[in-house]
């Protein structure tokens, strides 16, 4: 199992509310695309005022590079999420693509269940 961090901006306030609100009943063929690819957890948290952090445990199958891609082909439901909730977020000028989350790396991580540090 694959940990990965990305983080990424609202545009304003409102499209914070209204990301909120869609979460609360994420479609079914976003559920299926995401466990497609091999995503087990994920994760969303808010930081006032406009930033966005996904936390995803994922099988050692997924390359967030090619995976996060081509997951909204699996369904034209999913491509629509993604560009519903893509509005909502600003671009990073280093990636391509209407919600390409910039990947974070992971520094440090702790796992009771293993009772050792991970890296």
């Amino acid at each position: 199992m694959k940990s990965h961090g990305f983080m990424i901006n609202f545009k304003d306030a409102a499209a914070v509310a209204t990301y909120i609100d869609l979460h609360k009943n994420v479609w079914p063929e976003v559920k299926h695309a995401f466990e497609s690819i091999g995503i087990k957890t994920m994760q969303l948290f808010h930081m006032e005022p406009l930033q966005l952090f996904m936390y995803i445990e994922a099988e050692e199958k997924l390359v967030v590079s090619r995976d996060f891609k081509t997951y909204v082909e699996l369904h034209p439901k999913v491509r629509e999420w993604d560009e519903v909730c893509g509005n909502l977020l600003s671009r990073i000028p280093t990636n391509d693509g209407i919600t390409e989350w910039a990947e974070m790396e992971k520094l440090y991580s702790y796992d009771r269940r293993e009772h050792r540090v991970l890296f």
